[in-house]
């Protein structure tokens, strides 16, 4: 593997870490009902005001110019604008990302046997799930990144599974409405500190979210 492998791979991971973090609330300590259920959703971003006529906006869109006047290369965004039949420089209204929140449900060392004081960030979840039934969420077992990929990955789904077995058994959470996955290091919160405490997480992410 060359330099600018190992360069591209690490832009990737610090692009995907960075992404992950944007879109999750991170709690120190248990969160309140009525915090999980102000941070479970995203806001919309606000869209930026841009004109038809504005080349440094259509230039944000991901179009080339060659030469004054003649667009070269119309980015995706613009070409899915085309086909919703919505005019280039429209503003159009941002979705609303599915938004997490990470928790510190700490394990025994190398191991998915829930350590003590776990369940006081768990009966929160337990909480929230059967205030709305209707809910569905994935659990999302992460890992920092000391030891093998392979290694964390089964780690990573061992421990979902931990907290996922614990809401059915103990909380009587419905099995359906629960999605447990393992993503081993893939998404570090903190890609400047791979082997930092603050990747070691559970996740929650509603699956239904509008």
């Amino acid at each position: 593997m060359n330099i600018h492998t190992v360069q591209a791979a690490v832009l990737a991971l610090a692009a995907l870490s960075l992404q992950a973090s944007a879109q999750v609330k991170v709690f120190e300590r248990p969160p309140t009902l009525e915090e999980l259920r102000a941070s479970m959703v995203a806001q919309p971003a606000a869209a930026p005001a841009t004109t038809a006529n504005d080349p440094n906006a259509i230039k944000k869109r991901g179009i080339v110019w060659n030469s004054p006047g003649t667009p070269a290369k119309a980015s995706t965004e613009t070409a899915a604008q085309t086909a919703q039949g919505t005019a280039p420089g429209q503003q159009t209204a941002a979705a609303a990302p599915s938004q997490g929140i990470a928790l510190p449900i700490n394990f025994e060392p190398g191991s998915s046997r829930l350590a003590a004081g776990a369940t006081s960030y768990i009966e929160p979840i337990a909480s929230l799930l059967r205030a709305d039934p209707s809910l569905k969420m994935a659990i999302e077992g992460h890992t920092d990144a000391s030891g093998s990929a392979q290694r964390n990955l089964m780690l990573s789904w061992d421990r979902a599974m931990t907290v996922f077995k614990l809401l059915v058994e103990r909380y009587g959470i419905d099995p359906v409405r629960l999605q447990p996955v393992g993503k081993g290091s893939m998404e570090l919160m903190d890609a400047g500190n791979p082997e930092g405490a603050v990747n070691r997480r559970v996740q929650f992410r509603p699956l239904n979210a509008g």
